[in-house]
């Protein structure tokens, strides 16, 4: 199987988004830094500083694993996209998520998304909940930081 560098895929996944008429910016998020509600979701800004890396490393060890990747918007935040990569952890949850290569994937409708900044974050922010409604990058799917 033929593979594509994370910065390949990144400029594909960005002119995917341009097409979809979403912001070819991008940040890159994983589950501690999102916190979803039934109405819409908080993005924890500022985002730390490797997560671009972070994601890079989880899409080349999706791509040696081989069962797929997925690039994923989960929302827009002002002009820059937040995104996430999705490695499926077996081979049924590949075929569940119809993944077999490359993958970009966004919601067809936008959830309401607003910044919360570090310094405002209280006690009520420290554990994302998980709603069915989008179920889509629930807590399962969106990557968890690896302890460095």
């Amino acid at each position: 199987m033929m593979t594509m560098t994370f910065s390949d895929a990144t400029k594909e996944f960005q002119r995917f988004l341009v097409q979809q008429g979403r912001s070819p910016k991008l940040v890159w998020v994983f589950r501690e830094d999102v916190f979803l509600y039934p109405d819409a979701l908080d993005i924890r800004w500022p985002l730390p500083a490797n997560n671009t890396e972070r994601a890079q490393q989880l899409y080349e060890s999706g791509q040696e694993q081989g069962l797929g990747v997925a690039l994923e918007a989960l929302c827009e935040q002002g002009k820059v996209t937040c995104c996430y990569v999705f490695v499926p952890a077996d081979k049924t949850e590949a075929e569940c998520a119809l993944l077999s290569g490359l993958k970009f994937s966004i919601l067809t409708t936008p959830i309401p998304t607003r910044k919360v900044w570090l310094g405002i974050l209280s006690s009520t922010f420290s554990r994302p909940v998980t709603l069915s409604p989008y179920r889509h990058f629930a807590d399962a799917q969106l990557p968890k930081r690896e302890a460095a």
